[in-house]
């Protein structure tokens, strides 16, 4: 477990260099969701996501395992043109979604 947590940090690390690196686009003015679903603890997917996507979009909400009810009011509130989801086991995700 702390070899994980190690190995995060320096990919958190070496993802911030990178992106101080380059230069940040223009946003392009959608709104994006990156979010953890309920559970899932590994937050660097969203936050790389994040990275890349906040530069581009002009809004960007950001949630780390946020449980479902959470997740669908962001959706109906922010509503984004985009959202992401960082699942790391598909069978667990079957609930639909009443979008």
């Amino acid at each position: 477990m702390a070899d994980e947590h190690a190995a995060t940090e320096i990919c958190r690390y070496v993802l911030s260099r990178l992106f101080d690196s380059i230069e940040p686009a223009k946003p392009a003015g959608f709104k994006a969701l990156a979010s953890c679903v309920p559970g899932e603890e590994h937050e660097l997917g969203v936050e790389i996501v994040g990275s890349i996507c906040g530069s581009r979009a002009g809004s960007l909400q950001r949630c780390r395992s946020t449980p479902l009810e959470d997740i669908l009011k962001a959706l109906a509130d922010f509503r984004p043109q985009v959202a992401f989801f960082s699942q790391p086991s598909l069978p667990t995700c079957r609930r639909r979604v009443p979008w």
